[in-house]
């Protein structure tokens, strides 16, 4: 049996992630350099984690990206983009979020959080890319 979704239907977790306090969160951040090197460096604790292997390599593009833009070392970015990664960043370090990372399984919101804005900034990260020479 063949089960036919709306295309534009968003999974619970994106839901709630959109709905939630992280991208207001990422709005009143964008703007505060300290803020945002604080977030990175709590981002890199997380980084080298097991359970975010298979997203690593994205997760450190997505924080250079921020880093240079916050930096001015980026610019013409777009700047929705910019908050929604700022936005799963902050997800990411939160103490408590959908699933408390401290639990088993706790990251696993996380991962996917994190895939899907890759997937929605997919081509503001390799414009970036280019721009780093990285492609």
């Amino acid at each position: 049996m063949k089960l036919d979704l709306p295309l534009n239907k968003k999974p619970d977790f994106v839901d709630k992630f959109m709905k939630g306090a992280w991208l207001q969160k990422a709005r009143d951040m964008v703007d505060k350099r300290d803020e945002i090197k604080d977030l990175l460096r709590r981002v890199s604790e997380y980084i080298p984690k097991k359970e975010l292997r298979s997203i690593k390599d994205q997760l450190v593009l997505m924080t250079d990206f921020v880093s240079d833009a916050i930096l001015g070392k980026y610019t013409g970015y777009n700047i929705t983009k910019l908050i929604l990664m700022v936005g799963a960043l902050i997800y990411l370090v939160a103490l408590v979020d959908v699933l408390p990372d401290w639990l088993p399984l706790g990251l696993m919101d996380d991962s996917a959080i994190l895939m899907w804005v890759f997937k929605e900034v997919q081509v503001e990260l390799e414009r970036y890319s280019l721009h780093k020479g990285i492609i």
